[in-house]
């Protein structure tokens, strides 16, 4: 049996990441803090006791998706980029949301 992740807490010390990994030939790294942001404008003012926080990303470069990177299995997922609506009713947005241009 696999498991999908559906939910984190990234205050679990015994997972920190959330069995997300590091990925060594990318431009970013995975840090934890308690408080706020180290550098001003980069984070969160606060730090957040309940272990939820939002992060905005912006997918508009294609095939780029934040940096994101994953290790394809067929058996779970893989990551799709596309521009337009969700192309089965019910799935997905039902417009384009990118920004123009």
């Amino acid at each position: 049996m696999e498991a999908v992740l559906t939910s984190c807490d990234f205050n679990n010390s015994s997972k920190p990441y959330c069995n997300f990994r590091q990925d060594s030939e990318d431009n970013s790294d995975w840090t934890r803090h308690s408080g706020p942001s180290p550098t001003p404008g980069t984070g969160p003012d606060g730090g957040y006791p309940d272990g939820k926080c939002l992060s905005e990303c912006d997918f508009d470069t294609m095939d780029e998706l934040c940096g994101w990177t994953i290790t394809q299995d067929p058996n779970i997922f893989g990551w799709e980029q596309w521009s337009g609506s969700a192309p089965t009713e019910g799935t997905g947005p039902q417009d384009d949301f990118s920004k123009p241009g």
